[in-house]
């Protein structure tokens, strides 16, 4: 059974009736405020003012104060009293009627219409307001159902379903929400549509007990019933269905009270006081002789014969520290959620923030409490919940929180120094270190603060480390912020050197980095992480530091040597060598002439270096490769001939493309080889054609390959030189060394595929004389006509051009031919500006003249009047007079002034340059 918890407290309030007789019994009471009313077995009504304080010890105090006291009908006992706050008026139930009693006074308001009679029961409707202006009560009377309205001092009966049939009648309880009334009568509990007048049958109760039954909530009604001695609350709805679980009662309650989340039952002996949310018993308060319990007005009040007692709630505060102190964490956080959901209506921002804080401040709370249960997951689950600082978690496990962290745990404060008060086993520590870990993969996900950032990666590859090492390479090898420094220890301890040095790898420390590797790959420490030199030779390819990389490069090379070479294959922003090459060069002869060559690749097609030496020795190097790879083919090994065709197609390439090695050199070296081929196109370098020529077709027998190469000549050098080159091809077929039948095919099916690249009189000097005319007569058709197609070709351009040049000197003639009249007083068409002797005058396109590159005509042009320009039009204005003295007449530049003397030779000049700035012009 589940440890009970202090919900009320109950507190005194009238301890004894101040009437010496014993009539004067409590028979009902009603409380709203700090108002009390009590109703007596003798016929009184007596009000009281209620008056709480605080004793010394800080607990709840109250008493009592008599206002007035009224006799309805002496000795007839009050049966209900029910207060109408907004009309001010109580409605009391005695004798089988109901009056109106003022609230204050307790006169009895003076109206037939204030009176009702015949009235057994009523209850008023539980789903308005009670502070309502309108307020509606159901009354049961001998006849039937009958619902009233109540306003002011009048008492209505309202319309409705025709309630006065005998199934309506012989009722013992009731309780009404809206249109929805729930009654006993005849041993059944029913609901009936006030509206309709349907009546759905419930289930039977035992009529030796009195029937209860309580308004919980919208729709919703207990019921009791008993089998035995067992006594159970059924919860129903307006349809006869169950909404909850029911609730089981120790004794069979007399009285009940609803106060949400709590269910307040009342005995001769006790106030029981049970759960709505999981209707478990939480408290039970001794009151013995028990009689009635109020909840009106937000006040619970309970009475016996002659005592009357408050009981008033435990603060909910209260009541969640003895909760998780009795480590009942569900239910706490049941209660808090409850009351935070149902408090939060119409609350303004900062009201609805502080009971936020407070519940995150709860579930923080909570999720320690879990941790001391040992269930670690839910713990943490709820510290997630509740944003709570990850430091604070991870500082709870020995050496977890990295030492350079700037956190000071805060945690002492909730009982728990170390993990390791809570586990008392290495399993249940695992535990602990699993369910953290998922905590901080959440926190970790959730845009942590940067300064928890470090503290949560360093903490979580630790526990990697320690619990899952198979994913810690995973983990590091996503963006994380771990503290190299903090986890070397650590990782070096649990054995993690290749993730070690990953991480230093990651930090920018590469020297510790390799040096870790270096220690891995020489099997000094072990890691069965480590795949092996592969990944180390990727992270030297990505290091600037030549020194560093010079110094692992060494045992590198012995183990990818190939992709070691990589490492020096780069180049820095300008485009140059990272690395010395000659450096370089020596540094990989050790390793073999294999190795250097990605190397003099790199230097001589990737930043085309144009040094004899490099070029020379990587066709060096490539031809050895071919030896090789021959040999291997002669031994008989799988794919050799696949690898010799790729070996020879690289060297063949390198042969054609370059021209920086030494051919020479090279030359002599392979012509102890029978790589023919290859000796062909290094004595196409030297201008050889006839020798390489001769390998390809009498050596090869090769005639495509032949004639590729007069092509290749053709292509990349002048006509001429690829002329000569297909004359000797054609002198070779031709030559007595060739074969008769093949070689004179091919000659013929040179001469006729070759028709533009052979000149016809060199082509008939070595044809044989013994060829018949049919042999050579389409390449000589074809040859005719491409000659007769040049020399019509030629003339047709030759008379293009003539007649091009003379539509130009007819229209130099014409534009050199404009005549033009200048005078002092003329005005340039552009700007309007007056001509000046300085000036270089042009014609336009409709032969108006115009100042030469004049920026005012360029931009449009504006007359004299408003012209900016120099001035000059304006000075001969100013003067007050136009120059004098004649005109000058151009034609073609020449003017008019007499020709002789000084001014004839000033014409003169002035006639050439205007004509030539006139051609430029139109030009």
């Amino acid at each position: 059974m589940a440890a009970k918890l202090r919900v009320y407290e109950l507190v005194p309030v009238l301890e004894k009736m101040v009437e010496e007789s014993s009539k004067h019994k409590i028979a009902c009471i009603e409380c709203w405020e700090d108002n009390l009313y009590v109703g007596t077995q003798s016929g009184f009504v007596v009000h009281y003012l209620l008056e709480q304080g605080e004793s010394p010890t800080g607990k709840l105090t109250c008493r009592t104060c008599k206002q007035s006291q009224f006799c309805l009908q002496k000795d007839k006992p009050i049966n209900k009293i029910m207060v109408v706050p907004s009309q001010k008026k109580l409605l009391v139930q005695f004798n089988n009627c109901v009056s109106v009693l003022h609230m204050e006074t307790l006169q009895l308001v003076e109206d037939k219409h204030a009176v009702v009679k015949g009235i057994l029961m009523f209850c008023r409707d539980e789903g308005v307001d009670i502070s309502a202006q309108t307020f509606n009560i159901t009354a049961a009377k001998k006849k039937g159902i009958y619902q009233y309205e109540f306003f002011r001092t009048l008492i209505a009966q309202k319309g409705g379903a025709s309630l006065e049939d005998a199934e309506y009648r012989d009722v013992a309880a009731m309780s009404r929400d809206g249109s929805t009334l729930c009654l006993a009568q005849r041993k059944m509990y029913n609901v009936v549509d006030l509206e309709r007048g349907n009546v759905t049958p419930l289930f039977p109760y035992d009529q030796q007990t009195h029937p209860l039954i309580k308004f919980i909530g919208p729709n919703e009604f207990l019921v009791t019933m008993s089998h035995d001695t067992e006594t159970l609350g059924m919860f129903v709805t307006g349809s006869g269905t169950t909404v909850r679980p029911p609730v089981q009662f120790s004794t069979r309650p007399i009285e009940a009270a609803c106060a949400y989340p709590y269910l307040l039952t009342l005995s001769d002996q006790s106030i029981a006081v049970h759960s709505l949310l999981d209707q478990r018993a939480k408290q039970d308060v001794p009151f013995p002789n028990g009689k009635i319990l109020c909840a009106t007005g937000g006040q619970i009040i309970v009475a016996g014969d002659n005592r009357i007692s408050l009981l008033a709630p435990i603060s909910l505060q209260q009541q969640i520290d003895e909760l998780l102190l009795d480590f009942r964490v569900s239910e706490a956080l049941t209660l808090a959620e409850v009351t935070f959901s149902s408090s939060n209506v119409d609350l303004d921002a900062d009201e609805f923030e502080r009971q936020r804080e407070g519940m995150l401040a709860l579930q923080r709370r909570a999720g320690l409490t879990y941790l001391k249960m040992n269930r670690f997951a839910d713990g943490f689950d709820l510290l997630a919940a509740s944003n709570t600082d990850p430091r604070e978690m991870i500082s709870l496990f020995p050496d977890l929180l990295p030492k350079s962290s700037t956190y000071n745990s805060k945690v002492s404060t909730t009982g728990i120094h170390n993990i390791g008060q809570i586990c008392k086993s290495a399993e249940e520590l695992r535990e602990a270190q699993k369910a953290l870990a998922t905590f901080l993969n959440v926190m970790r996900s959730d845009h942590v603060p940067h300064e928890w950032a470090s503290d949560i990666d360093t903490a979580l590859g630790v526990l990697y480390g320690t619990l899952y090492p198979d994913k810690l390479l995973a983990f590091v090898g996503k963006p994380h912020r771990i503290l190299v420094g903090d986890i070397h220890g650590h990782l070096d301890r649990l054995g993690q050197h290749h993730v070690l040095a990953l991480l230093h790898a990651q930090n920018g420390t590469a020297r510790a980095a390799l040096d870790v590797w270096k220690r891995l790959d020489a099997g000094e420490v072990h890691d069965a992480l480590y795949s092996g030199a592969r990944d180390v030779v990727e992270y030297l390819c990505t290091l600037d530091d030549v020194d560093l990389v010079f110094l692992h490069a060494e045992w590198l090379l012995r183990r990818e040597p190939f992709r070691t070479v990589r490492a020096f294959t780069r180049v820095n922003t300008a485009g140059d060598p990272l690395f010395r090459a000659d450096e370089v060069l020596e540094f990989l002869r050790p390793y073999g002439g294999q190795v250097m060559i990605p190397f003099l690749e790199f230097l001589v097609f990737d930043i085309r270096s144009k040094a004899e030496r490099y070029h020379t020795r990587l066709v060096t190097l490539y031809l050895e490769d071919v030896e090789h790879k021959r040999k291997k083919l002669a031994s008989g090994a799988q794919h050799a001939a696949d690898d010799v065709k790729e070996a020879r197609f690289k060297l063949q390439e390198i042969l054609k493309t370059s021209n920086a090695y030494h051919v020479d050199a090279v030359l002599e070296r392979i012509k102890r080889t029978d790589l023919y081929a290859e000796r062909a196109t290094l004595h196409g370098k030297k201008g050889e054609h006839q020798l390489a020529l001769d390998l390809l077709v009498n050596r090869l027998g090769d005639h495509g390959a032949a004639e590729q190469y007069c092509a290749d000549i053709a292509h990349h050098r002048d006509r001429a030189e690829g002329r000569k080159v297909f004359l000797e091809l054609l002198r070779v077929y031709l030559s007595p060394t060739a074969r008769a039948g093949s070689s004179t095919l091919q000659a013929i099916q040179l001469l006729n595929s070759h028709v533009a690249d052979l000149d016809a009189d060199a082509v008939l000097a070595l044809v044989p004389l013994d060829w018949s005319i049919g042999v050579v007569d389409r390449f000589l058709r074809r040859s005719l006509r491409r000659s007769l197609h040049a020399q019509r070709s030629t003339r047709i351009e030759h008379g293009l051009a003539r007649q091009e040049n003379l539509q130009l000197r007819a229209e130099l003639v014409q534009l050199t031919g404009t005549r033009a009249i200048v005078t002092d007083g003329t005005r340039c068409a552009g700007c309007g500006t007056f001509f000046c002797e300085t000036d270089v005058v042009v014609l336009d396109t409709t032969g108006r003249p115009r100042i030469h590159d004049c920026r005012r005509c360029s931009g449009g042009g504006a007359s004299a009047a408003t012209s900016p320009r120099t001035g000059r039009g304006q000075r001969s204005e100013a003067r007050g007079e136009r120059p004098q003295g004649g005109r000058r007449d151009w034609h073609g530049g020449s003017a008019t002034q007499p020709s002789g003397g000084s001014d004839g030779r000033r014409g003169q000049r002035e006639s050439h340059s205007f004509r030539t700035t006139r051609s430029e012009a139109w030009e």
